[in-house]
């Protein structure tokens, strides 16, 4: 589990991209861009 946590998918990889790209576009850093995604309620560990 701790190696599925630390590990940085093509999921992460492309949103990392779309925030870096967005920070540009509006002259901000990327901590500024908000991703609006919703969290389940629930997190089965």
């Amino acid at each position: 589990m701790a190696k599925r946590l630390g590990e940085r998918g093509e999921e992460y990889r492309m949103l990392e991209r779309d925030v870096t790209a967005a920070a540009r576009h509006h002259n901000c850093p990327a901590e500024d861009i908000s991703i609006g995604l919703d969290y389940p309620d629930d997190i089965a560990w």
